[in-house]
């Protein structure tokens, strides 16, 4: 097809202004543009962001997007990436188009790819489309930025005891524990993937105990860990350990005294349900179990008495009267000298 005369001239014409003008930007195409072309082109570009936000706002994310594109096309990706990429991304996702979602927040990596909330979202729609290497370098990208991000190290725990990788969702959790002494999520995983890989899980409570042996509710975490392990004399270690902190815990005194009455230790067993009675007096059931020790220990006057003293706090109750009439029992049956029966 020939072009026509006046086309070429036109061109030629065009070359040669430009090429005297001093040059500012880049325009769509690459070109160099003049100050008052970069400035028009701005305008229209802030024009057309303005639309795409009053779209986005009103849930008109089809418009948003055409809008937003209208924006990259006329080459203010750089400009205006803060304004594009999040919120075209979210108006794709809002549509149900992930994957046009991921190719935007792609693009956008170019200019934002030190953007926490941008990496944020860009991960998670990763996340959605099961780009799951994709997502944990954008995941730890963001940790890279700011270790104490609770939530980012909880998502990237997560994902990695969801592709049974547990020895890198322990490396996870220990900078997740550095952070938060206290999560009990990120503890029960931990023990979770201890017992995945074949570790004691009682090392994680001992390890947390260990770094702050004060703390009540730790030594109480793994003085029940090693219950569960069978290790009831190390457990009543701990307890005593514990009590040296507070003569007065009564948490750390009842479960003293069960283990010990587990282990058939009276003596003891009596002694530390005398302790726990002296700083909790309101509770029927310590008087009990002094009754049954007492019997035990064929005390039978003062295990009568002290099933008195149950009926008295409890104002009556049936388990208090049942365990005076198995007191009176025993001390029948031990002066008989014969086995009775009920």
């Amino acid at each position: 097809m020939l072009i026509k005369k006046s086309t070429v001239l036109l061109i030629f014409l065009s070359v040669c202004f430009w090429g005297c003008i001093p040059t500012d930007g880049p325009s769509p195409e690459g070109e160099i543009m003049s100050e008052e072309e970069l400035a028009e082109r701005n305008l229209e570009c802030d024009l057309s962001l303005s639309f795409a936000t009053t779209y986005y706002a009103n849930r008109e994310f089809d418009n948003a997007v055409s809008n937003y594109d209208d924006v990259i096309d006329l080459g203010c990706s750089e400009r205006n990436a803060e304004d594009i990429f999040v919120w075209m991304g979210r108006a794709y996702i809002e549509l149900g188009k992930n994957d046009s979602a991921s190719y935007i927040f792609k693009k956008g990596m170019k200019f934002m790819e030190d953007a926490p909330e941008f990496l944020e979202i860009y991960a998670w729609n990763e996340g959605k489309l099961g780009n799951t290497e994709n997502q944990i370098f954008l995941m730890e990208k963001l940790l890279s930025m700011d270790e104490s991000n609770t939530k980012i190290l909880e998502g990237l725990s997560d994902i990695y005891r969801d592709q049974g990788d547990y020895s890198e969702q322990l490396n996870i959790l220990e900078l997740w524990l550095q952070v938060d002494k206290t999560n009990t999520k990120a503890t029960g995983e931990k023990k979770a993937a201890y017992a995945a890989l074949g570790m004691d899980e009682t090392q994680v409570d001992r390890d947390r105990w260990e770094q702050d042996p004060s703390n009540v509710q730790y030594g109480i975490d793994y003085a029940n860990s090693l219950l569960d392990s069978g290790s009831e004399e190390d457990a009543i270690s701990v307890l005593k350990e514990l009590l040296t902190y507070d003569r007065a815990e009564k948490r750390v005194l009842k479960m003293l005294a069960e283990t010990h009455v587990n282990l058939g230790n009276d003596n003891e067993a009596l002694q530390t349900y005398q302790d726990l009675y002296k700083v909790n007096r309101t509770d029927y059931t310590i008087a009990i179990e002094i009754s049954k020790l007492m019997t035990d220990l064929e005390d039978y006057s003062q295990a009568y008495s002290w099933s008195e003293k149950a009926i008295d706090i409890s104002g009556g109750r049936g388990d208090c009267y049942y365990q005076r009439a198995e007191v009176l029992f025993e001390t029948a049956e031990s002066c008989s000298g014969v086995q009775l029966t009920f």
